[in-house]
């Protein structure tokens, strides 16, 4: 599974809000998470902010998140 629909999954999100929170679409969201699609930096900070994590949470060689607290 794809960082992208982890964190959609976990934040609750269908595929459809997430696509109205990020403005991309839900077609290429689909591509994102089935790893069809190559994130850009422009659209991993668009993603990282409708979602409500760190750009690096999506990332899969970035290291972990700091426990928030």
């Amino acid at each position: 599974m794809s960082l992208v629909k982890e964190k959609r999954v976990q934040a609750g999100l269908s595929l459809t809000e997430l696509s109205r929170r990020s403005k991309i679409s839900v077609s290429k969201l689909s591509k994102i998470e089935n790893d069809k699609l190559t994130l850009r930096e422009i659209d991993i900070a668009t993603l990282a902010r409708a979602l409500g994590c760190s750009p690096a949470a999506l990332i899969r060689d970035a290291p972990p998140e700091a426990p928030h607290g």
